[in-house]
């Protein structure tokens, strides 16, 4: 992944999490689209993104999707890309905090060594590698040109600065490449990758934040605590907080607590919401009133 400028299409153009430098199935034809189940999905990818955990509440909003199968294709079809066993994102934005959490819980595949990827059917260009060879990459992209500091790339537009800071892994190196087009002011931007490779179960953790001018940076600490992480997340004006994750390649559990107050268990199933001619109401205690959150009646 050594491309500077590449087109839209590509994967390396989006903020995204890929597998061998590619993120999910091809679609054959037109697509995506819903396949209904039992149908034959011929050389499709095996399934659709699904959503398994969603919450909205006041100071937070989380979401927790299995992109799994959406990354493969159909068993031994000529455009699988046999890299990809689990791949879940989630997303934790802290509003107080104005910082979003990324987990991306990842487990690369062996399967581009299985006799059929080794044949004439396979039409594309991928490593033959065990499952803990498999590079998985997280993609970020800033409007200007990104600083380096440690664990942390930050770039400045204006008055604002966007920061990413990361925290699994542990001593992240990062690439950093500008796809700008030279005379075209609107092409390009600046794409920074990170990659993990050495163990069949890997995970990214990153902070997205941003500052106005002068304003202090958000401090983030990471604890590991064997089956689970503790994340601190600390700005001194904007307050506090404390997330606690689980391991494991499916995600399960987990919970927040901010400024101090008692921890919420992130939600094990999908939150309902119904748009009503007035607004959008969500299950439980709030609702979404002309961009304000107010108590239910």
């Amino acid at each position: 992944m050594n491309v500077g400028s590449v087109d839209t299409e590509h994967p390396l153009a989006h903020n995204t999490l890929l597998f061998e430098a590619w993120n999910s199935g091809r679609w054959v034809g037109r697509g995506p689209h819903v396949i209904p189940p039992g149908d034959d999905r011929g050389e499709q990818p095996r399934a659709l993104p699904e959503v398994r955990r969603l919450q909205h509440e006041a100071q937070f909003g989380y979401i927790a999707v299995d992109y799994s199968n959406a990354y493969r294709n159909m068993p031994e079809s000529r455009v699988d890309w046999p890299y990809a066993d689990k791949a879940w994102r989630e997303f934790l934005f802290i509003r107080p905090l104005q910082a979003l959490l990324i987990l991306d819980r990842t487990r690369g595949s062996a399967d581009s060594q299985l006799p059929w990827y080794n044949g004439g059917g396979w039409l594309l260009d991928g490593p033959h590698v065990t499952a803990d060879q498999v590079r998985r990459t997280f993609v970020m992209h800033f409007e200007t040109a990104p600083t380096t500091n440690a664990n942390r790339v930050a770039a400045t537009l204006g008055t604002q600065t966007s920061e990413l800071i990361t925290l699994l892994p542990t001593l992240p190196s990062f690439r950093i490449f500008n796809e700008d087009r030279t005379g075209d002011e609107e092409a390009g931007q600046h794409r920074v990758e990170l990659d993990q490779i050495g163990a069949t179960d890997a995970y990214f953790l990153n902070i997205i934040t941003g500052y106005d001018s002068g304003e202090a940076a958000l401090v983030a600490n990471l604890v590991d605590n064997g089956a689970s992480w503790t994340i601190t997340l600390s700005h001194p004006l904007r307050g506090n907080a404390s997330i606690v994750l689980n391991k494991g390649m499916s995600s399960v559990g987990g919970s927040i607590s901010i400024d101090g107050s008692e921890a919420v268990p992130l939600r094990e199933s999908v939150q309902a919401i119904s748009v009503t001619s007035e607004r959008p109401v969500w299950e439980a205690t709030y609702l979404f009133r002309d961009g304000f959150e107010t108590a239910a009646p």
